[in-house]
């Protein structure tokens, strides 16, 4: 009995052994799979977090632009009422009583590098553009560091031609103007806004009064190296841009340079809430529709340079989830402006 007891034992011994590995195979893969359970459930809470702020994000931006559309309507109502007092005012002023005898004064043409001084109007938003370019697109000096940037860009300009000439349209309070002044370009501008050209003159800058499509349409073939528009396309309607463009093209020496800066809609920040600040904006143009257009005119040479991405702020961690987060960054935080670098073909 002795003997047999312990061969049983000897045979239980040997399928013991042969179990043990396997065992020990089985717990360590439980234990692997109890640490990937608490790496993928951390994930998934770094997740929440972060679709959390993203929605918290969302909510402000909509409660933001209520607020902007609740502003808009107020000024629309302020402006209607204006308008139905200039149109009473006209209405006096056209009394028979009041005409001259020798009918309306003849209109003097304004001659370029000279401001027509502008009839009197009541007060509205035209006249409050320059405090609003100050409170919302920055000081002179801001505006000019950011312009700093396309400075080594005007080296590809005409590079046979020396000094550069260059006209600015829309060209605002000047200080693009100044900067080319500085760096020996010959340097003109034209814009709409009887303050901004004031302001303009008031700087010993050369500037227009007028209609910069106006402008354009009467100069002669081949007569500029530079055209630049900062801020300006999103203001057109899309037969105006296609103008804008054509005429650009036609003025431009062979190797000549077109930089037109507009706001970035590839931002959400830019697209939904901060574009709309400027009532007078039309749309959002994206880059590779305004590129296109260039090229359609016969600017072959483009290029889209993005501009001004958002320094600092709540950015969203990238630990957990890289991808998604670098994602959500450039959509929130990416390049607010780009610019389409276009030449005519040398």
């Amino acid at each position: 009995m002795a003997g047999k007891f312990d061969a049983g034992l000897r045979k239980h011994d040997k399928v013991l052994r042969r179990l043990l590995p396997k065992v020990e195979v089985l717990h360590y893969s439980a234990v692997d799979l109890q640490r990937e359970f608490l790496h993928v459930s951390r994930r998934a809470d770094q997740m929440e977090g972060q679709l959390r702020q993203c929605l918290s994000l969302l909510q402000q931006q909509s409660q933001t632009i209520s607020r902007l559309n609740e502003g808009a309507s107020a000024l629309r109502r302020r402006v209607t009422r204006l308008e139905s007092l200039s149109a009473r005012q006209a209405i006096e002023l056209n009394k028979p009583t009041r005409r001259s005898v020798s009918g309306p004064p003849e209109e003097v043409p304004s001659s370029p590098g000279t401001m027509t001084a502008p009839a009197s109007s009541s007060t509205d938003f035209e006249s409050l553009y320059l405090e609003f370019e100050g409170r919302f697109r920055g000081s002179g000096e801001e505006v000019t560091e950011r312009l700093k940037e396309y400075l080594p860009i005007l080296e590809r300009a005409c590079p046979g031609s020396r000094p550069l000439v260059a006209l600015d349209i829309g060209s605002g309070r000047g200080e693009w103007l100044r900067l080319l002044k500085q760096h020996g370009v010959i340097a003109r501008g034209v814009d709409a806004n009887p303050g901004m050209v004031s302001h303009a003159i008031e700087q010993g800058l050369e500037i227009t009064l007028g209609n910069g499509l106006d402008y354009l349409r009467n100069l002669p073939s081949a007569s500029l190296g530079l055209v630049t528009a900062f801020h300006v396309v999103e203001h057109l309607k899309i037969d105006e841009l296609l103008v804008l463009i054509e005429e650009t093209a036609r003025v431009l020496v062979p190797g000549g340079m077109a930089i037109f800066e507009t706001p970035n809609p590839a931002n959400l920040r830019v697209s939904t809430f901060t574009f709309h600040l400027d009532p007078t904006h039309r749309q959002p143009i994206p880059s590779h529709l305004l590129e296109f257009l260039c090229q359609s005119v016969g600017l072959t040479e483009t290029q889209v340079l993005e501009l001004h991405p958002e320094k600092g702020g709540d950015t969203f961690p990238e630990e957990g989830s890289p991808k998604v987060s670098q994602l959500l960054n450039q959509l929130f935080h990416g390049p607010r402006d780009y610019a389409v670098i276009a030449r005519t073909p040398a």
